[in-house]
């Protein structure tokens, strides 16, 4: 590496970015942030309430 096309960086701990989004061979859906982080616990009922919100959209783009 070119030392001078180098550039030091600081980083913080703890932060994260978490977005959850849905696509399909018909349609694609928003994406959605979630607010804070997720364990393995508490994802799946996170997921399960937006694929509920997004199920509907799906379903009556796929049968037009």
């Amino acid at each position: 590496m070119d030392p001078p096309c180098l550039v030091s960086t600081v980083q913080a701990g703890g932060g994260c970015v978490m977005v959850w989004g849905i696509f399909s061979w018909h349609t694609l859906d928003a994406l959605v942030a979630i607010e804070h982080c997720l364990n393995a616990t508490a994802y799946p009922s996170i997921v399960a309430d937006l694929l509920m919100a997004t199920s509907g959209r799906i379903m009556h783009h796929v049968t037009k």
